[in-house]
Parts: C-alpha cells; sequence; structure tokens
C-alpha cells in the first residue's frame, strides 16, 4: 500500500472462496498433439466458467471445481474443437483423447 495521501496508493482486498469437492466435478482430457500450446474452456450458459493451459508435454488438462450444470468443452489452439459434457458432483468427467485438426 503506497502513502495514504498519494494519488497512486491502492489497497488490495483479497478474498479466497472454499468450495466442498463433494459439490464439484471436473472436465479432464489429453491432446494428442498439444505443440500449438492450446486451452481449454468450460463454457456453462454462453458464459466462460474456467479455462486452463495444457501439460505442454503430456497434452493433459483438468478444469476443476466445476458446479454441475451441462457444460461445452472448447479447446482451442490455432484449431477449434468443442464437446458438450455434463458435470456430475464428486466425478471427473474424462474426454479422452482429442486430436486437433484443420
Amino acid at each position: 500500500m503506497g502513502p495514504p495521501s498519494s494519488p497512486r496508493s491502492y489497497k488490495l482486498k483479497p478474498r479466497l472462496c472454499v468450495i466442498s469437492t463433494a459439490l464439484t466435478g471436473s472436465i479432464s482430457g489429453l491432446v494428442t498433439n498439444p505443440e500449438h500450446l492450446p486451452t481449454a474452456f468450460a463454457i456453462a450458459d454462453g458464459d466462460r466458467v474456467t479455462s486452463t493451459p495444457f501439460e505442454q508435454d503430456s497434452g493433459e488438462f483438468r478444469l476443476a471445481f466445476l458446479p454441475e450444470v451441462l457444460y461445452t468443452v472448447s479447446v482451442r489452439d490455432t484449431l477449434d474443437q468443442s464437446e458438450e459434457v455434463t458435470v456430475k458432483s464428486g466425478e471427473d468427467n474424462h474426454l479422452g483423447s482429442i486430436t486437433l485438426t484443420e
């Protein structure tokens, strides 16, 4: 925090949100060709809920702590692929292997 009279001062108010893992689920998968650094997005009701980059070496991803609703999962690099998944509380919804194509 800067000096109180400075116009450049600021205060940070961090917040922590705790969610029981029993009330959430996750979506995971594997991109077989991760060389173009893809990102996975979970989208519900037209809004992006969360996103995650892939493990660069393995191509694996996990979108975690998702409430139980219907999601569209979009995997994007320079190409685009999507799949609809309903997340169940306490479960991992594994999409399997995904190969991005033109």
